[in-house]
């Protein structure tokens, strides 16, 4: 299939370099980057997928829509895709199996929609062809998908753990107050008063991250499935990605994480999610506390929220823990 940009056809797109030779299934394996918006989560992609064994592919979710869209702006990976992919051979065919992803994957109506045994059934299909055809451009033995768990994606974990057996989930939390900061700002500045994102965050947050931590510890196991905090991947990246390496039965990878931090991480396939993608590099910087929100009623309906949802995390999912196995660089 050709991508569209506008009316006319693209050039041809250059073969992506493969890593190794195509891998069975049983090597396969999908790191899952579940919890809410603005919480780090294409960061830590893209950190991820400095290790030679891993691909960061972006939001995954969104790809097929961004696809049929004719989105000029579409890394090298997704374009090869594109072209190869069985999927549909035309936008039409991949916004209708875009249509079918979306449906499925929602809180509501995924779990009532009508044709649901049919929909969930091309779902899958269409979800194999993807990751098969993904795992054969990339040559990786893993790969990064951080689509998270928001409402509209609630149920694409627990049916992508049909479609690659070995699914570990990552639980990234951020901060209430940071994330409705961070949100804010992505509705602009002069954006007068902020009660709509701020609420929609309130009840967005929980719901995406206890949505994360049921799932992770029901479907794919309390094993596979790891808490890890935004302070400890931005105060102490180092030893936060190779815990998480070791996690995941990788080598440590210490010279692509010291290059990374070094000189920035270099975004590659990453498809949707925050700009940071479209950067020269990414460089991970020491979080800073967040300011308390002006309104009290906002403070305190945050910290009840906050307080509240972080209790039962702490109960039910198990929380990657940084060592010190290399003192914190001192970072620019």
């Amino acid at each position: 299939m050709e991508l569209y940009d506008g009316h006319r056809p693209t050039m041809e797109v250059p073969a992506v370099q493969s890593r190794s030779t195509n891998r069975a299934d049983s090597d396969r394996r999908l790191i899952y980057i579940a919890g809410f918006g603005r919480s780090g989560s294409t960061t830590l992609d893209i950190a991820l997928s400095s290790h030679p064994d891993l691909a960061g592919l972006g939001e995954a979710t969104d790809a097929l829509r961004i696809l049929a869209e004719g989105d000029a702006d579409v890394p090298e990976l997704w374009r090869r895709f594109a072209s190869t992919t069985t999927i549909g051979d035309n936008p039409t065919q991949l916004r209708s199996a875009a249509k079918t992803v979306a449906n499925i994957e929602r809180l509501v109506p995924g779990p009532f929609a009508r044709n649901r045994r049919r929909d969930r059934r091309r779902y899958l299909e269409i979800q194999r062809a993807m990751f098969d055809k993904l795992f054969e451009l990339t040559g990786a033995t893993g790969l990064v998908d951080s689509s998270k768990t928001s409402w509209l994606h609630t149920w694409r974990l627990p049916l992508l753990a049909k479609v690659v057996p070995d699914v570990h989930c990552i639980i990234l939390v951020r901060d209430l107050p940071g994330v409705v900061r961070s949100v804010r700002r992505g509705h602009g500045d002069t954006l007068e008063p902020h009660r709509l994102p701020t609420v929609r965050t309130l009840i967005g947050w929980p719901l995406a991250t206890l949505t994360a931590a049921l799932i992770g510890s029901l479907v794919v196991g309390r094993e596979r499935t790891r808490l890890v905090s935004y302070d400890d991947v931005a105060n102490d990246p180092e030893n936060t990605l190779i815990e998480l390496f070791g996690w995941l039965d990788l080598n440590p990878a210490g010279e692509a994480i010291a290059a990374g931090l070094a000189n920035g991480f270099l975004p590659s396939d990453q498809i949707g999610g925050n700009r940071v993608r479209n950067s020269d590099t990414v460089r991970i910087r020491p979080s800073t506390p967040s300011a308390p929100l002006e309104q009290t009623a906002a403070r305190l309906a945050v910290a009840a929220v906050s307080s509240a949802v972080l209790s039962v995390l702490r109960l039910t999912t198990r929380r990657l823990q940084p060592t010190s196995r290399v003192p914190p660089r001192q970072r620019s």
